[in-house]
């Protein structure tokens, strides 16, 4: 693998964790599998673009998660910048768990989580990364 792969994994790596690293204050797991991240885009200033969502619009903390996470992502000593935009399209679901935070919530006897409110579709949310850094070989 070329250096300039192995510092885009290194990045992706890093990201995964800083939104790892935001719990949902009502569920007991973090944004990430929670799948509230809709898309994060990287830019070739490294400039980070997220979109996400909430679990419900009327959530209290709408104002406060968004700017905890811009807050996560700026600390990764490579970001020059992050935005983070809240999306309500299509509506959260809890068809959106990914399986390590399924898991979490079976352990915790709060699979019932699971079974609420589905609406039938299921997103990978980081499968949407983009880097859109031009390299020069």
């Amino acid at each position: 693998m070329n250096s300039i792969n192995e510092s885009l994994l290194s990045k992706h790596s890093d990201l995964k964790d800083a939104l790892e690293r935001i719990q949902d204050p009502e569920i007991p797991i973090n944004i990430y599998q929670l799948g509230l991240i809709r898309e994060v885009n990287l830019n070739e200033n490294y400039q980070i673009d997220i979109k996400m969502t909430l679990t419900n619009p009327n959530c209290p903390v709408a104002d406060a998660l968004p700017e905890q996470l811009r807050i996560e992502v700026e600390k990764l000593d490579w970001v020059k910048k992050c935005t983070v935009s809240l999306t309500w399209e299509p509506a959260w679901s809890p068809n959106e768990i990914l399986e390590e935070g399924k898991m979490i919530l079976e352990v915790l006897g709060l699979d019932h989580v699971l079974k609420s409110g589905s609406k039938g579709f299921v997103q990978n949310k980081l499968t949407n990364l983009t880097f859109n850094k031009k390299h020069k070989n």
